[in-house]
């Protein structure tokens, strides 16, 4: 097995396109052995599916690439013994990278989220809300002013991702924000 790549990407674009997996249909009879093995030892295993990357390139910042199907005994196989040339990538790891996509939303959501409430409360004064939504709310203010006018919110957004990213707004053991 080679090295691995390590490439610094801005932008996925996989597709599925099925194929035969060759590995898999030349030594099926050694694989369904292996796997009946492996079930002997671990009875909850299952031998559901598997996309490995049969096809792939980084031009420009994209990683770009067309998964195939397979199960998960030919690909436990193929890694038990050494990844012999196959023409695939384990791409088990490609979901980290879709969750670090899903995580990068996740933290604009809650972005946007705050910069609302914290605008909603500024219409509820002179009502002081409880010592949490305080605690926040003072955090955003900390870095986004209240919207008196039309303005472009793309760097109130980013400040509030920042913020988020940070940790300050995880609330500690006992449901309290951090000093």
């Amino acid at each position: 097995m080679s090295d691995p790549a390590i490439f610094s990407v801005e932008r996925l674009d996989f597709t599925f396109a099925p194929k035969p997996w060759a590995f898999a249909l030349e030594r099926r009879a050694e694989i369904e052995a292996f796997f009946a093995a492996l079930q002997r030892e671990k009875p909850e295993i299952w031998n559901g599916r598997v996309l490995l990357l049969h096809s792939r390139a980084v031009r420009e910042g994209v990683f770009s690439g067309e998964f195939l199907e397979t199960d998960y005994a030919s690909f436990s196989a193929w890694i038990a013994w050494d990844c012999p040339p196959a023409g695939v990538c384990d791409c088990f790891g490609a979901a980290a990278l879709k969750a670090r996509d899903a995580v990068r939303l996740l933290e604009t959501v809650l972005a946007i989220e705050l910069m609302c409430a914290a605008q909603a409360l500024e219409f509820l004064k002179p009502l002081h809300p409880g010592a949490g939504v305080q605690a926040a709310y003072e955090r955003v203010r900390g870095v986004v002013a209240p919207l008196v006018q039309d303005r472009v919110l793309a760097p109130d957004i980013a400040a509030l991702e920042a913020l988020v990213r940070s940790g300050v707004f995880a609330a500690g053991d006992d449901g309290t924000l951090p000093a």
